[in-house]
């Protein structure tokens, strides 16, 4: 974080980083802030170019926005966070730029042949790529979308099998893990949702929940982000469906089309969109 694409970016571009680290890792904040100044002194850049500021509040980061010397914010974290900051921005006397990547759930759609074909294959890759780190990288795929076939069902029987086989995880801080296990009884509280994995919250394991594409349109609720080890399918009962589902997502860090080679061909449309 601390050295990461907005540090980077902006001294590329010739202007000083104020960096305000986050409270569940301030060592480790700390140590590579630590390293920066050294590059910094070793290429003699301007002394003051990087600050680290530690705190727990988030009135730390608040103040800084607020600052007349401040000229842009870069943030990664919560839609809410996120969602604060730029109001504090745009309500300053001199609005300035927030950049802010505010959560995402990258959809992943398995067409049809590919469920059928490569079933075991996917359901092992995507059931690694939602427990990757405990479900904890941005890109984690939290929204899963197939037209129902013979073999969605199964498939999902499958992916379920594999989540469920995943030992009980640790997130980074009690409050992600608050939030995880609120944010699943949320998603579960939404009408046609299904869960396909265990019941018990009380520890921190995966969930696959299933919902129509017709109830996800009514309720979006269930496509919010939950951080951690879990995902929805969302399935369309046509193609068409399907499209008007994808459709309607936000924008996203990533999306995914998997599909056997003629599949994707004849995908166009979904590729566009």
């Amino acid at each position: 974080s601390v050295a990461g694409g907005d540090t980077a970016a902006a001294l590329a571009a010739g202007c000083p980083v104020i960096f305000k680290a986050h409270p569940a890792h301030p060592i480790t904040c700390e140590m590579v802030a630590t390293a920066i100044l050294k590059a910094i002194e070793k290429t003699r850049m301007p002394n003051g170019v990087f600050s680290l500021i530690q705190g727990k509040s988030n009135r730390v980061g608040g103040t800084l926005v607020k600052h007349p010397l401040v000229k842009a914010i870069a943030f990664t974290g919560s839609f809410r966070g996120g969602k604060a900051l730029f109001d504090l921005a745009s309500q300053r006397p001199e609005p300035i730029p927030v950049y802010a990547e505010m959560g995402s759930v990258n959809p992943v759609i398995i067409l049809p042949s590919l469920a059928k074909e490569k079933s075991e294959a996917t359901a092992k890759q995507l059931a690694g790529s939602i427990t990757l780190g405990a479900g904890q990288f941005c890109t984690n795929p939290g929204v899963i979308v197939m037209q129902q076939e013979p073999e969605t069902d199964s498939f999902l029987t499958q992916l379920a099998t594999e989540l469920s086989a995943v030992q009980p995880m640790t997130l980074l801080t009690r409050d992600i893990s608050k939030s995880y296990v609120s944010g699943i009884h949320k998603q579960r509280s939404v009408k046609g949702v299904q869960p396909l994995t265990a019941e018990p919250l009380e520890k921190i394991t995966s969930h696959l929940l299933k919902v129509s594409a017709s109830d996800a349109l009514k309720d979006h609720t269930v496509l919010e982000e939950v951080f951690g080890p879990s995902s929805v399918a969302v399935v369309s009962s046509t193609i068409e469906e399907l499209k008007k589902f994808c459709n309607t997502l936000d924008g996203q860090l990533t999306a995914t089309l998997l599909g056997t080679e003629e599949e994707l061909k004849e995908a166009t449309e979904l590729i566009d969109i």
